[in-house]
């Protein structure tokens, strides 16, 4: 069990595993090779997350390098640590938590033969936790420990969005930071070898959990660019979906093949599956509920937009989707009729889980 507001978002395969308490909760993957712990201490356990890390490392034995930084305004320490646990020589990664509500560790290893072959996963299974519900829309502890969040030292920038010309404070950093966990998430999905509908939409909740706030700053831009404020709900989906049918179409030829939401709104450019991740989240901003639909069926990505209008809809968990095509300039509610069956699409509803 985990305290109220806690939250992990496993990998695929991964699942609880031993006795969960009141105070501490253990997640292994399907092989029971790997393990994710969650153990929560009293506020007043620990002066901080310094003291924290010297009292459970140097109970554990651990040895390896640890450094500290602030996870969403939180004292923190992130360790690459080596141990023995039951006899057995391990290698992962802790994050040790300190505030004033309690102090949490959050502990990912596999024994050393295995731990290049789970070092991803080790770190996907810390980066998902969250300490509260507010945190299941910023980023993880892994993100924030490789660049802190908000961004400390944004660059001042010139932006053209539909047409005007903005400035607006980016770190290239930032940037590359959000990009090194959208290479990381892919190449576990790839590790599930087929289509797995399971594994796909934690994909997409793990990039839209650490890029939804990335978007804050551009938000206000975008609201002025397209003359937002006083829309309605509809109006505000169709003027964004209009500029970003217009961007250019561009791949990263990275193993990931996908860039993410802030490098693609403020370089105007994508393929499908960026603009539909990032159309997504600039809805949810706006409080306009969407569904991203993505199929490996047709090799395509659309959004679902939860407006009035005619045209194609796709139905899920009660609530009729209006269809938005991001890559042709057609209008809302139009699909080429060979994507129209609907059970070629897997549904993500990116806010709702």
């Amino acid at each position: 069990m985990l305290f109220a507001g806690e939250f992990v978002d496993l990998p695929y395969g991964w699942a609880a595993v031993g006795t969960q308490t009141s105070d501490s909760a253990s997640f292994a993957d399907s092989s029971h090779t790997a393990v994710f712990q969650v153990r929560d201490y009293p506020a007043d356990a620990f002066s901080s997350a310094t003291q924290m890390f010297d009292a459970v490392a140097g109970r554990m034995s651990a040895t390896g390098d640890h450094g500290h930084f602030t996870f969403s305004g939180r004292d923190a320490v992130f360790g690459d640590l080596t141990f023995v646990t039951a006899g057995i020589d391990v290698r992962g990664y802790a994050v040790f938590i300190h505030d004033a509500s309690r102090n949490t560790l959050l502990l990912a290893y596999a024994p050393l033969e295995f731990y290049d072959e789970f070092h991803d996963e080790l770190l996907s299974c810390v980066d998902s936790y969250s300490p509260d519900t507010a945190g299941r829309e910023l980023p993880g502890a892994v993100s924030q420990f490789y660049y802190p969040f908000p961004a400390p030292k944004p660059v001042p920038t010139s932006v053209t969005i539909a047409g005007r010309q903005y400035r607006i404070g980016i770190d290239p950093k930032e940037i590359e930071a959000a990009q090194t966990i959208i290479d990381r998430e892919t190449r576990i999905l790839a590790e599930s070898k087929q289509v797995n509908i399971t594994a796909w939409k934690r994909y997409y909740r793990m990039l839209y959990r650490d890029n939804y706030h990335r978007l804050d700053a551009f938000m206000g831009i975008l609201s002025d660019s397209l003359d937002l404020a006083d829309k309605s709900a509809g109006d505000k989906a169709t003027s964004i979906l209009s500029w970003m049918q217009g961007f250019d179409y561009g791949r990263t030829g990275t193993f990931a093949d996908l860039s993410n939401p802030l490098q693609t709104a403020t370089s105007e450019t994508g393929d499908c599956d960026s603009r539909t991740l990032l159309y997504a989240i600039i809805l949810n901003h706006l409080k306009i509920r969407s569904l991203l639909l993505v199929s490996a069926v047709y090799s395509h990505s659309v959004d679902g937009v939860d407006i009035a209008g005619p045209g194609a809809r796709y139905d899920y968990n009660g609530t009729s989707y209006l269809i938005a095509e991001l890559t042709a300039k057609v209008r809302i509610g139009l699909v080429d009729k060979s994507m129209a069956d609907s059970s070629g699409w897997i549904p993500i509803d990116l806010a709702g889980g």
